[in-house]
């Protein structure tokens, strides 16, 4: 089965944006950069010198402890990403548990699996009488 598309769209999260970020983009209108993935592959990438900056920044602001990601739409005959951009994410720890109380704590025994919220139900259970003869 062959499926057609448009356009492929591409997300790179960058590992080593930490060493380009002394990079002089002052003057300059687009930052040309090549992206090598882990197998070789390189891709050019034109960005906007400003969103770099913006990038750079950001970077900084949360001392290196971020996501970069450039994305676009992929050109694979000119190896290139068109109309890229690139964000910077701050990385949040994941919420820690919270502990379980210990046993000199007095937890709530649920004895009803359903919520209260729900409609009562009544049941009504019917009562045979079987008179038996006494002789």
């Amino acid at each position: 089965m062959t499926l057609q598309a448009k356009t492929l769209k591409i997300t790179a999260v960058i590992t080593d944006f930490e060493q380009h970020l002394d990079l002089d983009t002052v003057g300059s209108k687009i930052v040309t950069v090549t992206i090598v993935d882990s197998t070789g592959g390189k891709l050019a990438v034109s960005l906007s010198s400003k969103s770099y900056r913006k990038a750079v920044a950001a970077f900084k602001e949360y001392d290196g402890n971020a996501a970069v990601i450039v994305s676009g739409e992929l050109d694979m005959a000119a190896r290139t990403i068109n109309q890229a951009g690139i964000i910077v994410q701050q990385k949040v720890p994941k919420a820690v548990p919270e502990p379980i109380p210990s046993a000199d704590v007095a937890v709530p025994v649920l004895t009803d699996p359903m919520p209260v919220t729900r409609s009562p139900v009544i049941t009504i259970k019917k009562k045979h009488i079987l008179e038996i003869p006494t002789s």
